[in-house]
């Protein structure tokens, strides 16, 4: 679930079609934009835009109607880094439909062009003046979430630079214990 420009705020690379824009309300067209993996495992060898495509839990439900897809954005990783990407669908929040049991916890990504700590601050201020009972949680530049997500990856490269290290030092001290025996052996 999307608003107007996510996709250009978190960087992702425009496929074909188009992005979310304000003309998307609630009483427009139900469309969607789809990721590269699900266009090619739903539509292989085709072009998907304009084509239509059930969302969440919506199929079984006579009362939901299929959507149509206007844009095809990259893959990009959702939820782990050392996964391959989901296929994945991006629906217009203003189109957001209980029915289609795609809700998830909603969360903001703001662009800025200053120190993203410093505009924190600020973009809290703006939440809170327009809902000031909304819980607001895990606020952190994109730089932090992905030091946070690559924190195993950091650990275990640390480890292992360490253990060749050590590897390195006793091949040098075994090479010199080598060399400095030959110089104490006597030749009759």
């Amino acid at each position: 679930m999307v608003t107007p420009g996510y996709i250009a705020a978190k960087g992702i690379p425009l496929r074909a079609g188009r992005a979310v824009v304000d003309a998307d309300a609630h009483d427009a067209q139900p469309i969607v934009v789809i990721n590269e993996k699900l266009a090619w495992q739903q539509f292989p060898g085709e072009n998907p835009l304009g084509k239509q495509i059930w969302i969440g839990h919506a199929e079984p439900l006579s009362s939901s109607s299929q959507r149509t897809i206007f844009g095809v954005v990259a893959d990009t990783h959702m939820y782990a880094l050392e996964r391959d990407p989901e296929p994945g669908v991006r629906v217009p929040m203003a189109q957001q439909s209980v029915r289609e049991d795609i809700w998830r916890d909603p969360f903001l990504v703001a662009y800025t062009g200053i120190d993203p700590i410093n505009a924190l601050a600020s973009v809290s201020q703006m939440i809170r003046s327009i809902d000031p009972q909304l819980a607001i949680a895990d606020v952190s530049s994109m730089e932090q979430r992905l030091r946070d997500a690559l924190w195993r990856q950091r650990f275990s490269s640390s480890v292992l630079g360490v253990c060749s290290l050590a590897a390195l030092e006793i091949a040098v001290l075994g090479v010199f214990g080598v060399t400095s025996d030959l110089g104490c052996v006597a030749f009759p």
